[in-house]
């Protein structure tokens, strides 16, 4: 169980940090229309205080939500009882969907090309 929870500790340490740099932007777009430069002077500018903020209460507020954690922990439990396949396996698998991708892209252009000349000819 202790895992467990570093894991969904980490996880909601990730989506802290991927919301900071979401906000980030956000911030710094939104500062881009405003006719004058606010908070562009300081030490730290405007838009990465409202992405460390952001980040940071998303982060605290997902860590003392209990649903989200209890949540999350069931799914890293269920992911535990995952049957992965070997690397053999995967790569045979790969290969089989590459070959068919491919097929299908080739039927595809023959369809497409005799589409193409058939309305090419009605149209002359």
């Amino acid at each position: 169980m202790q895992n467990i929870q570093k894991w969904v500790s980490f996880s909601f340490l990730a989506v802290g940090l991927v919301a900071w740099v979401v906000l980030r932007q956000a911030a710094e777009f939104t500062l881009g229309f405003l006719p004058w430069r606010f908070g562009t002077t300081w030490l730290i500018p405007l838009q990465d205080w409202v992405g460390v903020v952001g980040g940071l209460l998303l982060f605290v507020g997902l860590r003392r939500s209990i649903a989200a954690s209890t949540y999350l922990a069931e799914v890293i439990g269920e992911l535990s009882k995952v049957t992965w396949p070997a690397k053999k396996e995967t790569l045979l698998s790969t290969g089989v969907v590459a070959v068919m991708v491919g097929i299908a892209s080739f039927i595809l252009l023959g369809f497409d090309t005799l589409w193409g000349t058939i309305v090419g000819f009605l149209y002359r």
